[in-house]
């Protein structure tokens, strides 16, 4: 491959005295030069520090894509120096290794600021190309590479460094994979840096300015002054209302609900919340409710300087309410001096439905549905949603809402039935039929295909016609990170997910969503730093404290694992609590407290989207590793039956069968076990999702080995540990469960792939 490595000149002296320019900077370049690398069919491999590494199929469109980069940088302000060299290079784990690698480092180490610098073997590519010439600098020797090398330097614009103090520094460079350690190392410190800077920073109150110019809005909650409580959810859908309008507005940029929700009674400085939010103006409001009269106050605050923008209090009739929330987000607008399309001006003013009682039933549905991810929520709101139809058949965002609840009930409860299936693209086309253009049924209709289907190609049409109207949308920037990661495509996933928290980067679930994907490409210190940002912004949610203390566990760090779980306050349920305890003791070989702890857990089953199992599985396994038969079987029965049972109710549910099938081999009936794993395969695997197949691939690995068929048990592996960070040799290691294969050098080759190994240092 041509690899090609650019770097900023004097970025590091410009760290030292500005830290904020120096992020502005960097982000600039990312945005001068992952389009560009595109344009040239190259890949962006990875960003460390102030370098980017990219790869060609040929030097020519190397060459030409850093000449236009150069010349971006060049009118971006920004001093470039880019090396380039063609040879073998080996891609493995994420990773990119070899003399190419290392050659373009040294090469771009040599260039002055503005130029680009080759190597003997890109010019001989490049020497007859058209628009492109290149003269003779020297023979260099490098260490670590057997022959000199031939510099060339490409036509170029020499440039002063970003500071005239800023000087250049003679290098040390190690063999590439450790040059590339180090700069992981100062990339990782760096967002480090970045996500635990304190809130009230002088770096953060810059980045609000910014804001301001940015034009970012956060709705607040509304207080609710009205003496009936029953009635909270209509000052809810008012504030809902006028972000909706908001966020209809192509010139403005607006925190979704999920990340204010926080700050309701709160009593902070508004400058602070600005601050936290990362947005230049905040709205406030309160909502009064009596009889039929209603009084709204709303005011805009610029959050920077605690000023009061402007404000109104509205006193109207509650069939006047579709009006007043379009004049709010007009008037707001129109405070910000952001510019209202007609076309925007007519979606912001249109009634959503003809009926304010069927408006009503719709707000009740809303809450509850967002109430929760529980199932007795959901079933609620779907009753308030078919009450508002029943009322207005042609309110779509209502139709849009039974959608919802079918998809939300297929992919958190796993109702795999026709009928849901049928049912939830019955509403959404009712929806497509009243208001084919509005975001809010596009977005549905993105979601049924991503979720109902796995269709991610054509999810993915529909998110990109969304993003292109809706530009400042954070949530459609994560609806891609979400299909991209489905895809495969973690990279590309991650840039969109990071896209998203650029533009709401107080909401928890964004962070969280990254961190996953992090694992998936074994980057674990990477994920744990999300984790914690997670944690930081979202303290009462349990799953961040599992994720973290599993991440610990799947590396092979069970103390860390366990002082992790003794030094917080995890307000989790004791069943997951015990789980966590008993698999560690499980993986640390004590099978006695392992033992002990599962059996003091409850028999409620054990469910999230990936898993449904109960106890059994596990006392099954730990009797297994004992060498208790008899017990092991005991408990494999109990499991195998309440399986079959939850089967004959939902036939399409993966998770089912993949318990099941470990059943089954834990029983040493072979043939049902390869069965019903075979059935899960039909329903998930990698080749349909390449994300959430690691589940069922792996059972089937851990059932093969648990039947005798090592051959192809070790295969799997070798599949699966290629493809994906969420397995890895440590746990490998460490389960019981693999001990028949331990001596083969199948085996120990996969385990003993530095590929593979969680390594902190080039994390």
């Amino acid at each position: 491959a041509a690899i090609m490595f650019t770097d900023i000149v004097g970025y590091t002296a410009l760290m030292g005295s500005d830290e904020e320019r120096a992020f502005q900077l960097l982000r600039k370049n990312r945005n001068i030069q992952r389009p560009l690398i595109r344009k040239h069919h190259g890949e962006w491999l990875k960003e460390m520090g102030d370098g980017v590494l990219a790869s060609f199929y040929t030097a020519s469109d190397a060459v030409r894509c850093a000449g236009e980069i150069q010349h971006a940088a060049h009118a971006a302000g920004i001093s470039l120096r880019i090396g380039i060299h063609e040879g073998e290079v080996v891609f493995a784990g994420g990773d990119v290794l070899g003399d190419g690698v290392n050659i373009a480092s040294r090469l771009e180490e040599m260039a002055a600021a503005g130029c680009i610098f080759v190597s003997g073997a890109v010019y001989r590519d490049i020497k007859n190309k058209a628009g492109i010439d290149a003269v003779f600098v020297e023979e260099k020797s490098f260490r670590n590479v057997d022959e000199p090398i031939r510099v060339y330097k490409v036509s170029c614009r020499e440039t002063e460094p970003l500071l005239p103090e800023a000087r250049r520094l003679t290098v040390i460079r190690w063999p590439w994979r450790y040059a590339a350690a180090g700069m992981l190392v100062l990339l990782a410190g760096i967002l480090v840096w970045r996500v635990w800077m304190p809130a009230n920073s002088g770096i953060t109150a810059k980045r609000a300015v910014t804001s301001v110019t940015d034009n970012s809005i956060a709705v607040l909650p509304f207080l609710y002054l009205s003496e009936d409580p029953d009635k909270k959810y209509l000052a809810e859908g008012v504030a809902d209302a006028i972000t909706s309008h908001l966020a209809r507005i192509s010139e403005l940029r607006v925190t979704a609900r999920t990340s204010v929700e926080r700050y309701r009674n709160h009593s902070m400085d508004v400058r602070d919340i600005g601050k936290e939010l990362s947005v230049g103006y905040l709205l406030e409001g309160s909502f009064q409710l009596h009889g039929n009269e209603v009084r709204l106050i709303a005011q805009l605050i610029n959050a920077i300087d605690g000023s009061h923008v402007w404000s109104n209090e509205y006193d109207r009739e509650w069939s006047d309410i579709f009006k007043v929330q379009s004049e709010v987000a007009q008037a707001i607008a129109g405070a910000i001096r952001v510019a209202v399309s007609p076309l925007e001006k007519t979606v912001i003013e249109a009634a959503p439905t003809r009926d304010l009682t069927a408006y009503d039933f719709y707000l009740r549905g809303r809450e509850y549905h967002r109430r929760s991810h529980g199932e007795a929520d959901f079933r609620y709101a779907m009753r308030m949603y078919e009450r508002s139809i029943e009322i207005d058949s042609g309110f779509a965002l209502a139709w849009v809402g039974l959608a919802s609840i079918c998809r939300d009930l297929h992919w958190f409860y796993h109702d795999r039935s026709e009928e849901n299936l049928a049912l939830a693209r019955n509403y959404l086309d009712r929806a497509l039929a009243i208001a084919p253009t509005l975001k809010e049924v596009r977005l549905e209709e993105a979601r049924y295909w991503y979720h109902f289907r796995l269709d991610y190609h054509r999810s993915l049409a529909m998110l990109e016609k969304l993003i292109a109207d809706y530009p400042r949308d954070d949530q459609i920037y994560l609806w891609m990170a979400f299909v991209y990661r489905r895809m495969g495509d973690f990279r590309r996933s991650l840039d969109y997910n990071n896209r998203a928290i650029a533009l709401n980067p107080s909401e928890w679930a964004m962070w969280s969503n990254a961190a996953f994907t992090y694992i998936a490409l074994r980057e674990y210190g990477s994920a744990e730093m999300y984790f914690r940002r997670f944690m930081d912004l979202n303290p009462s949610n349990p799953d961040v404290y599992k994720s973290i203390g599993y991440s610990y566990m799947n590396t092979g760090q069970l103390a860390k694992a366990k002082d992790f779980l003794a030094e917080h306050e995890i307000d989790l349920a004791a069943q997951d609590v015990k789980l966590f305890q008993s698999r560690m003791e499980l993986l640390a070989r004590n099978y006695d407290a392992a033992l002990r702890i599962a059996m003091s857990m409850s028999d409620d089953e054990i469910r999230d989207q990936n898993h449904y199992f109960t106890k059994h599985s596990l006392l099954g396994a730990i009797n297994r590793a004992l060498g208790d038969d008899a017990g092991a079987a005991r408990h494999f029965e109990i499991e195998r039956d309440l399986m079959l049972a939850k089967i004959d109710v939902s036939q399409y549910d993966q998770r089912l069968y993949r318990t099941l099938g470990i059943a089954y081999a834990g029983l040493g009936e072979k043939d049902k076990a390869l069965e019903a794993i075979g059935k899960a395969l039909q329903l998930l695997n990698l080749s349909l999702d390449h994300f959430g197949g690691y589940e069922p691939e792996m059972d089937r690995a851990i059932i093969l080995v648990m039947i005798g068929e090592y051959d192809e048990a070790l295969a799997r592996l070798s599949h699966i540990i290629g493809r994906h960070g969420r397995l890895t040799p440590e746990f490998l290691e460490l389960d019981p469960v693999w001990d028949p294969l331990r001596d083969r050098p199948e085996f120990v080759e996969i385990v003993s792939n530095p590929a593979y190994r969680f390594n902190p240092s080039l994390d």
